[in-house]
């Protein structure tokens, strides 16, 4: 077949009869598309969407965000999240040794594992807290529901009034559709703030960032999960939509849940909450939620068992994904060994550091800094080596080579314009940082230093070999 062909006139058996008779690094484990298309959309259902919300202490931004969010998801998230699927697929290989199709690169893969090293940290902190909160489920009632004596600052018990003809919280509540009926539910409308979009861009970015925390982008489990995919054709595309769909559906009801959930409290307490920002808002947010049902202890055992499920699976996820790396024949002989050390270390780290009376503001300054911030420079520096370097049109063709599927236009367009933004995004956020978040920079710097040490030595090294090479000749 000549070199000037289309890709779009070739077939798919021309490729799938020709197979390599080298052993892939990674098994098929995943014989079909299904299984393996489940196996992609479990991994966008996460203790993320149901527990990291930004602004659902907010009525005026929490509306707003939502938007934003969603519309970044479309235009971002979404062509990177196939990008990286596609990745693994091309190239059937971990997030370090999938960069041989452009060596430069290597330092990204390095700066994915770190990401994934302080999401699993933060998350482990989470399915601790969350396991706490469902045996205290099993006690004859709620411990929430009274206030302790010795309770520091002091506790402020509530008092529904029943009027006439109304109904109790526990009957007209059921899941996300009865939320709504609750009295002060509908405070996120009525008081969301659209003009706070004009005034800075601080929400903007955050908007950005949590699309791709959602998406479990830049952190390299996605480019273990293309390396898994069946071997014949696949409509990767549709994988990518489910996912995508299952992801923003599951995030934007369980923001809307907890809002609502909020506003009734919110009337509860004659409108004050004292809710703060951060890693606590959406915990008390879904105690109060199971709190309002009949039968709470049920419930409550029910929503944070469910939670903590999402947050053990999605950990155990980030662990494989660094435990993928590990491909040499002699290190797999002992990758045991290396999976208890892994989860022996993150579990004192996680003790010491995260499970003491401070561990909130530990896992509020991770989640904040060195698990989201460094995912958007990463996400612009792999879509700049494939687009730019590696080359947009190879890559497509590897693709249909792969699974039968040439990209869409949509997908190519903002792959090219993508970048851009996206490093326009980091730069401005760089530039309007303070003082005070200095220490948090730190953290992201050390993430993303990788990515510039190892390129510019390979640069380095290949001018001075091209040198060499050019003064014998």
């Amino acid at each position: 077949m000549s070199v000037s062909s289309s890709s779009h006139t070739k077939s798919v058996p021309e490729t799938v009869d020709t197979e390599s008779t080298e052993e892939p690094l990674i098994q098929d484990r995943w014989t079909n598309n299904i299984s393996y298309r489940q196996l992609v959309m479990s991994s966008c259902i996460s203790i993320v969407q149901f527990w990291w919300h930004p602004y659902v202490h907010d009525f005026r931004r929490l509306v707003p965000f939502l938007f934003l969010y969603n519309v970044f998801s479309v235009f971002f998230a979404y062509p990177s999240f196939y990008l990286e699927l596609a990745l693994g697929v091309v190239t059937k290989k971990g997030v370090l040794n999938c960069w041989d199709l452009a060596p430069v690169a290597r330092g990204v893969g390095i700066s994915m594992l770190l990401t994934c090293m302080f999401t699993v940290l933060s998350l482990g902190a989470v399915s601790a807290w969350c396991l706490a909160l469902v045996v205290h489920s099993i006690h004859s009632f709620l411990p929430w529901l009274h206030c302790a004596a010795s309770a520091h600052p002091p506790c402020a018990a509530r008092h529904r009034p029943l009027p006439t003809g109304s109904e109790t919280p526990a009957q007209s509540f059921f899941f996300a559709v009865g939320v709504i009926r609750l009295k002060g539910s509908s405070r996120m409308f009525h008081e969301c703030d659209w003009s706070l979009l004009l005034d800075g861009f601080q929400i903007w970015r955050e908007a950005v960032e949590y699309s791709f925390l959602q998406m479990a982008l830049s952190q390299g489990t996605l480019v273990m999960l293309g390396s898994y995919c069946p071997k014949g054709k696949h409509t990767l595309e549709n994988t990518s939509v489910f996912a995508f769909a299952v992801s923003k559906l599951s995030y934007t009801v369980s923001a809307l849940t907890l809002g609502a959930c909020h506003g009734a409290l919110y009337k509860d307490y004659d409108n004050s909450t004292n809710i703060w920002k951060g890693p606590t808002s959406s915990m008390i947010l879904w105690a109060d939620y199971v709190s309002r049902m009949p039968g709470s202890q049920f419930w409550s055992a029910i929503v944070f068992f469910t939670l903590f499920v999402l947050s053990t699976s999605y950990t155990a996820l980030l662990v494989q994904t660094i435990m993928s790396t590990f491909t040499g024949r002699s290190i797999r002989k002992i990758t045991w060994a290396f999976l208890i050390l892994v989860c022996v270390l993150f579990c004192l780290i996680g003790i010491i550091t995260l499970c003491t009376q401070g561990g909130m503001y530990i896992l509020n300054f991770l989640m904040t800094w060195p698990v989201s911030k460094p995912r958007i420079p990463i996400a612009a520096a792999i879509t700049i080596i494939i687009t730019y370097l590696y080359g947009q049109t190879t890559f497509c063709e590897d693709v249909f080579f792969a699974v039968g599927e040439y990209p869409s236009v949509f997908l190519r367009i903002c792959w090219a314009f993508t970048p851009i933004t996206l490093v326009v995004h980091f730069i401005t956020s760089t530039a309007s940082s303070q003082t005070d978040t200095v220490a948090g920079w730190v953290l992201v710097m050390v993430t993303l230093l990788p990515m510039a040490i190892y390129s510019s030595f390979y640069l380095i090294f290949k001018f001075r070999v091209r040198n060499i090479v050019g003064n014998e000749k």
